[in-house]
């Protein structure tokens, strides 16, 4: 496996295809759509295995008061090859000297399990509880919406937000998860997003906290076909 960021105007004319390629390979993604991309991110990360693309992930980043803001944009992958992308990026997240903070709107339901299994209570939002988030969340999201053109308005009583374009897919093995969402008024299908947000704090014994817990969820990824029932049950307990 290979991985590179690149600002996206230092992209070569063949690299640009092959991502194009790559994205799409998803049946709502047309060339109106890749464009947009190219003009709506400042970078792409790539993930390669023996010398053919498998991840694209778009990404926005900011320096805001000596902190970074790092924005997950659209993700294309084949299977879950994203897996190790994210990884390669935790790992190097946990190793840095300053306090990081993490968004993404998301529509697909698969990788909302994913990065809740990974972070659980330490990513926004939660399974249950207050729907709202505390205000250090919403102000650092509201450092991400004023620095990044495309985030529409983010509802912060659900954590949602709206997009132009959807790329989400309806299958069966997300009812669960999508249940959850329904609840919260959050609504794939019609263009919401889901707003995630996680802080990466400097403080290393508050790091350590987090770093244990993302060890502890890569472990219920790898033996997902034991440990899908105690995720599924913390949903359950969310729509309770």
């Amino acid at each position: 496996m290979f991985t590179k960021h690149v600002p996206i105007p230092l992209l070569s004319n063949e690299e640009k295809t092959e991502i194009a390629c790559l994205m799409m390979q998803h049946p709502h993604v047309n060339e109106q759509y890749v464009e947009a991309k190219w003009q709506g991110y400042d970078n792409v990360w790539l993930m390669t295995r023996q010398n053919q693309l498998t991840t694209v992930l778009f990404v926005h980043q900011v320096s805001y008061e000596n902190e970074e803001y790092i924005y997950f944009g659209p993700l294309f992958s084949k299977s879950s090859a994203y897996l190790q992308l994210l990884d390669e990026q935790f790992t190097s997240f946990f190793q840095a000297d300053k306090t990081i903070h993490l968004a993404a709107e998301i529509q697909n339901p698969q990788v909302v399990i994913v990065m809740k299994t990974l972070f659980d209570h330490y990513l926004y939002p939660q399974w249950h509880g207050e729907e709202r988030p505390p205000q250090s969340v919403q102000e650092a999201l509201a450092v991400f919406k004023r620095n990044i053109n495309h985030i529409e308005n983010i509802c912060y009583d659900n954590m949602t937000s709206k997009s132009k374009t959807t790329l989400y897919q309806a299958t069966k093995r997300n009812q669960e998860i999508n249940r959850w969402l329904e609840q919260r008024g959050i609504m794939l299908k019609d263009g919401d997003n889901i707003v995630l947000y996680l802080n990466i704090p400097s403080e290393c014994e508050a790091r350590q906290r987090l770093i244990e817990q993302y060890r502890k969820g890569k472990e219920q990824l790898t033996e997902w076909h034991q440990s899908k029932q105690r995720f599924f049950r913390a949903i359950k307990e969310g729509l309770a």
